[in-house]
């Protein structure tokens, strides 16, 4: 294939010659279009490139992502030297590294022509792979985080001999239904009990949910998340977010789906979500605990059922939920889908040993996180001749057989 091709590496994602990179994504395909990695391309710390392989009429055939970071970035699930550091053991140096696909929103999809899963895309993606590893000879060190299941498989075909890390576990809601109602009557009767609780103490707050232009409220919103963000351990300045917040305005305008909870005119609570093809993909919530208790359940409110009655009107078939309270959201009917990670330089018989013993660790975790995670995962998301491949079955291979029966 590398005859037919012509592969080659640019700076900006932008123009005409990109212009059917969006065509080439499907579902989960939201953090690789053209608008988000536009949104990813003004990040301090990461230097974004782009490798591009076109046929010999110069139709764009498949794109690969390519960050250089300097240094390890704000974000600690994007810091391959905090993320994979016990994949690696005895790696004392990560910087200047490259990073391959997505670099925000925690699901990498690749934009490649052909068939989910073929030999040919796995081909192409191959080719980019080495155009990368060529291109950036500077880096010490390339990987790939959070990939579906079905890019992984590409990925082991393009990069063989390599143990896949299992990174984390993103919740996504499958909404075959036609109304709230139906979406409560899927649920077993404790869950709906849950929601129903939920739902009975938001209105017992007295306080409403508007949807409101993006563009008009942006530049309130980083204060708030700043805030929600430090209640959890991670550290952002409100300048920082600022920037971002304002990027996505930018980008996108008034297209995100914009829920904010005022309390004395004030914004005291948002969420933000972006539509792409039949999915909703909720990207952030921000609470200003100080001036909204926990118990008005403002959260699932803003992050989950006002989303629902939103894509439920809109006839969309999924809400992407994102990795945080993965545990919670299972508990008002979302399944957990495995996100994972890949080294790709070289590995060692240590690191193989090490990426093993992090794989059950997590998978214990999620265990203790989700109940039994059969439970929580669909068959699907485990597809059993994918992952025979992989060099490290046993837990799943007792996953998916639970699943199955």
């Amino acid at each position: 294939m590398s005859k037919e091709l012509s592969v080659t590496t640019v700076s900006l994602i932008d123009g005409p010659d990109f212009e059917n990179w969006d065509a080439m994504l499907g579902p989960g395909g939201f953090y690789m279009s053209q608008r988000w990695l536009r949104v990813a391309e003004t990040h301090a710390t990461f230097r974004a490139s782009y490798v591009l392989a076109r046929d010999s009429s110069g139709v764009l055939l498949g794109a690969l992502p390519a960050y250089v970071t300097e240094a390890s970035p704000p974000d600690r699930r994007y810091a391959v030297d905090i993320e994979l550091a016990d994949a690696a053991p005895g790696v004392d140096r990560w910087f200047p590294g490259l990073l391959l696909g997505g670099r925000a929103g925690y699901l990498t999809q690749f934009p490649l022509a052909g068939t989910r899963g073929s030999q040919v895309r796995s081909r192409l993606l191959k080719a980019l792979v080495d155009k990368a590893g060529g291109s950036f000879q500077t880096t010490v060190g390339a990987a790939a985080l959070y990939l579906d299941g079905q890019s992984l498989a590409e990925l082991i075909d393009a990069v063989p001999n390599r143990v896949p890390v299992l990174s984390a576990a993103d919740a996504v809601l499958e909404l075959e239904v036609a109304s709230f109602d139906e979406y409560l009557s899927m649920l077993s009767k404790k869950r709906r009990r849950t929601v129903r609780d939920d739902i009975r103490r938001f209105a017992a707050s007295g306080l409403v949910v508007e949807q409101v232009a993006f563009s008009e409220v942006h530049q309130e919103l980083a204060g708030i998340l700043a805030k929600h963000n430090g209640r959890f351990g991670a550290n952002s300045s409100v300048e920082l977010l600022s920037r971002h917040l304002a990027r996505q305005a930018e980008i996108f305008g008034d297209d995100p789906l914009c829920l904010v909870v005022r309390v004395g005119g004030d914004i005291v609570a948002f969420s933000l979500s972006y539509q792409w093809q039949d999915e909703l993909y909720l990207r952030i919530v921000g609470i200003d605990h100080d001036r909204l208790p926990d118990d008005t359940r403002a959260y699932f409110t803003l992050a989950f059922y006002e989303p629902i009655r939103f894509a439920i009107k809109n006839n969309l078939s999924r809400i992407r939920l994102g990795l945080e309270s993965s545990g919670a959201k299972v508990l008002r009917g979302a399944q957990v889908e495995p996100r994972w990670s890949m080294i790709l330089t070289s590995e060692s018989d240590d690191s193989r040993t090490a990426t093993q013993g992090r794989n059950e660790a997590v998978l214990d975790a999620f265990d203790q996180a989700f109940g039994k995670v059969a439970e929580a995962m669909s068959e699907t998301t485990w597809p059993r001749d994918q992952w025979a491949k992989l060099g490290w079955l046993p837990p799943f291979d007792d996953a998916i057989r639970e699943n199955a029966q």
